[in-house]
């Protein structure tokens, strides 16, 4: 009996340390965010096969690349960024499916993208400038002051 107590004692040892070394290697799932904004869960860090997502962000991605080479191009032309969607969307494949707000002065353009059903929170992107940013924020409209998702 004294032999299964340690036995059950250090299996019980072993999975408090391997739980917490996978909680420090892993991390706390709601901390991480793909770079589209949506929470990676722990399955998703773990398995190889569940690597892949789609939520329609990086879709959002491509037209905002569009824009911004739309942006360079009127600056090119008439030394200042565009507010307009019109002047700038020439070349996208069609009228965009969510609400994108435009904001620009001369020497930079903000795309504010606010959440939408198809998305898991507010974007910004700060375009016009050396490295082209994507902020995010879950519960507001985010600003240069949020988290940076990455350079677009």
């Amino acid at each position: 009996m004294h032999i299964i107590h340690k036995i059950l004692a250090t299996t019980a040892v072993a999975a408090l340390v391997f739980g917490f070394l996978g909680f420090v290697v892993v991390g706390k799932p709601s901390a991480h965010l793909r770079l589209c904004g949506c929470r990676e869960d722990i399955w998703s860090r773990l398995s190889i096969l569940r690597r892949t997502h789609c939520c329609g962000v990086l879709s959002m991605y491509n037209d905002l690349r569009v824009i911004d080479a739309g942006e360079d191009e009127y600056h090119r032309q008439h030394g200042s960024c565009s507010a307009s969607l019109s002047d700038v969307t020439n070349f996208l494949r069609g009228p965009l499916a969510y609400t994108i707000q435009l904001r620009a002065d001369d020497q930079q353009w903000f795309a504010a993208v606010p959440a939408q059903d198809r998305f898991p929170g507010h974007y910004l992107f700060r375009g016009g400038v050396q490295v082209p940013r994507i902020y995010f924020n879950v519960s507001r409209p985010a600003t240069t002051n949020d988290m940076v998702l990455g350079d677009l």
